[in-house]
């Protein structure tokens, strides 16, 4: 008979193996109304998302963010809870606008 080990996975192993997946990541974590943690992994998102994301942004901020949540949220690794839960969603929108963080560039004509 085969002895089979408990080998359940780590938070750092779990991310690295979504790293050699999908490159970055980002584990985006909400507090329930039991005080739980629920958890979602997150994937880059693509230019033309960020298009689409960014273009609704002012005029249907809560609707652009669930599709930013909904086109990057890697499914088989997350608690659904945070895209089926209205609250839920709702309280992730400060942490999904780190992902659309614009950097300061200049140009300079020379």
């Amino acid at each position: 008979m085969e002895n089979k080990q408990n080998t359940k996975e780590t938070e750092e192993e779990k991310v690295a193996r979504l790293k050699k997946i999908h490159g970055v990541v980002y584990t985006l974590t909400v507090k329930d109304e039991d005080d739980n943690d629920v958890i979602a992994y997150l994937k880059e998102p693509d230019l033309s998302l960020i298009d689409k994301v960014v273009s609704r942004k002012e005029a249907e901020p809560v609707f652009s963010m669930k599709m930013l949540l909904e086109n990057t949220i890697i499914k088989e690794e997350s608690n659904m809870r945070i895209v089926n839960e209205n609250e839920l969603m709702v309280s992730c929108i400060p942490s999904l606008n780190g992902i659309l963080i614009m950097r300061q560039s200049s140009l300079k004509k020379n």
